[in-house]
C-alpha cells in the first residue's frame, strides 16, 4: 500500500525521467537529420578484425578428440605419481631386517666382556 506521499513522488520522478510520444517522435526525427547531414562522427571499422593464429593447443581444444586425450595425459601424469609415490610408502614402510643390528650387539658385548677381562687381569697384577 502506496501512500499518498509516495504516488506523488513516483509521479513526478516518472514525469521528469521520461519523455513523452511526441518529445521522442521529435528526437528520432532530429537524430535522423543530423545523419544524414553526417554531423555524428563516423568510426570506420575494417571489415574483417584480424585475429591472431590459434596454437596447435587451442585448435586440439576444439575437437572432441583433444579433449579425450588431454584427459588420458592427465591420467597418465597422476597415475605416475601416484606409483611413485606408492614405491616409496613401500620402502619407508618395510624397515630393513634387525638382524645386522642383533650381531652388531652381540659383536659389542663381546668386545665389552673382552674389556672387562683385560681390565680384572690388570687389577690382578
Amino acid at each position: 500500500m502506496k501512500s499518498d506521499r509516495a504516488r506523488r513522488v513516483l509521479a513526478l520522478y516518472r514525469s521528469a525521467a521520461t519523455l513523452g510520444v511526441d518529445e521522442k517522435a521529435r528526437l528520432g526525427d532530429l537524430v535522423l537529420a543530423r545523419t544524414l547531414r553526417g554531423d555524428f562522427p563516423r568510426f570506420d571499422l575494417p571489415a574483417a578484425a584480424v585475429a591472431p593464429d590459434s596454437t596447435f593447443a587451442f585448435r586440439a581444444w576444439g575437437f572432441a578428440l583433444g579433449k579425450v586425450g588431454l584427459a588420458l595425459v592427465a591420467l597418465g601424469v597422476s597415475g605416475a605419481f601416484a606409483c611413485a609415490w606408492q614405491k616409496s610408502a613401500d620402502v619407508s614402510s618395510n624397515p630393513p631386517s634387525r638382524e645386522p643390528f642383533r650381531h652388531g650387539a652381540l659383536h659389542v658385548e663381546r668386545l665389552e666382556a673382552e674389556l672387562r677381562a683385560l681390565t680384572q687381569d690388570d687389577r690382578a697384577a
